[in-house]
């Protein structure tokens, strides 16, 4: 998972395993990326988020990467 998304990374020329971005999906189905600070700011425990420190490739293909922020990482920054 880590080497696809790096790879990702360089072929696309974005940064998405950046600790200090986190991916949330928009209301209309897009993804927007912002900084831990504004996800602070304009986040809550609904949004939806999308986990890449996931380390299971089952993980992605599951759904279980992309998630409400209570029940990841993220609470921590919404709580």
């Amino acid at each position: 998972m880590f080497g696809l998304l790096r790879q990702l990374e360089r072929d696309l020329e974005v940064s998405i395993l950046d600790p200090n971005r986190i991916f949330t999906l928009t209301a209309e189905g897009g993804v927007q990326t912002m900084s831990r600070a504004r996800f602070r700011e304009n986040g809550d425990a609904q949004t939806i988020v999308f986990d890449t420190v996931a380390d299971r490739l089952g993980s992605v293909r599951s759904g279980r990467w992309r998630c409400a922020a209570k029940d990841s990482w993220h609470r921590q920054l919404v709580l």
